[in-house]
């Protein structure tokens, strides 16, 4: 079951799974989860927003936690990437990982993602950090 209605739950428990710590939800940031047999094994945040001055939105930034491979499914995906991409209209979407990460790395690859930078100890931990992006043209999930 995808649940969207739960930002202030789902947003804590990403950056938790992520960091290891959280700074709190602070309402700016959206959400779509994954439930499987009745828990939640998958999230999705979207932050960041940035929008042009005639409110369209251009770029956002999203993060993915999950405990369970299988939310890994084509209809999850779709509804993860027609959020920004047809419902808020964006053309652009990132993420950003660890350096270290190779099995994010593989995952953003996989997903469309292109590498776009490597940033010097820009991980909360002091590791590099990678971003990525993708364009609404280059996502295959729509």
């Amino acid at each position: 079951m995808i649940i969207c209605n739960r930002p202030d739950l789902l947003c804590p428990w990403v950056e938790l799974g992520i960091y290891g710590f959280t700074r709190g939800y602070d309402g700016t940031s959206k959400a779509i989860g994954y439930i499987l047999d009745d828990k939640l094994i998958a999230a999705v945040t979207y932050s960041n927003f940035s929008a042009r001055e005639d409110g369209t939105f251009f770029n956002l930034e999203m993060g993915v936690y999950s405990i369970d491979k299988r939310w890994c499914n084509r209809q999850y995906l779709r509804t993860v990437f027609a959020y920004p991409f047809i419902g808020l209209g964006s053309k652009r979407v990132q993420t950003v990982c660890s350096a270290e990460d190779e099995g994010v790395i593989m995952f953003n690859q996989r997903l469309g993602f292109t590498q776009e930078g490597r940033h010097r100890n820009a991980w909360h931990d002091g590791q590099d950090s990678i971003s990525w992006s993708m364009l609404k043209g280059e996502c295959q999930w729509l």
